[in-house]
């Protein structure tokens, strides 16, 4: 699934086939269930690292599930732009100019500030802030999992 700017996150367990004889019907969900829990780890994070002026971004945050697993994400149209940024810092750099006015119109805090172009602004990387935190979590969770079904 082409998630825009998100993060999947799929549980692959044909490995655990030890598990599924062991467990039987009760490891079918199990998988689902992984999933669901790191997605909702996921999505927790996400919204913490998600830049906050107005604090639509963070509460766009959203699991999907999917045929695949399930897909952390942001719902709100800009998300890409906040992730990746914008005018010279951008995929394509290039500065920004009014479509049909004379000037752009930009507002921070009280003051009102016309421009004729702008460079646009740096990506906040809040979704590789994410994958970067939520990793390290994943790992220890599976270890975690691993050491009790062994009784280590």
């Amino acid at each position: 699934m082409n998630v825009g700017v998100g993060i999947s996150v799929v549980i692959d367990l044909r490995g655990f086939e030890a598990w599924r004889k062991q467990f039987g019907k009760k490891m079918q969900d199990f998988p689902w269930w992984l999933e669901k829990q790191i997605a909702e780890m996921t999505k927790e994070v996400m919204e913490q690292q998600t830049p906050k002026r107005t604090g639509r971004l963070a509460s766009s945050i959203m699991i999907i599930p999917t045929d695949e697993g399930h897909v952390v994400m942001p719902t709100e149209p800009y998300a890409w732009s906040v992730e990746y940024g914008t005018g010279l810092f951008s995929r394509n750099p290039h500065l920004i100019f009014p479509k049909r006015a004379k000037a752009l119109r930009f507002q921070i805090g009280a003051k009102i500030i016309f421009a004729k172009y702008t460079r646009g602004f740096p990506g906040r990387g809040y979704v590789r802030r994410t994958r970067e935190i939520v990793a390290p979590r994943i790992v220890a969770v599976l270890e975690k999992l691993w050491r009790d079904f062994h009784g280590l």
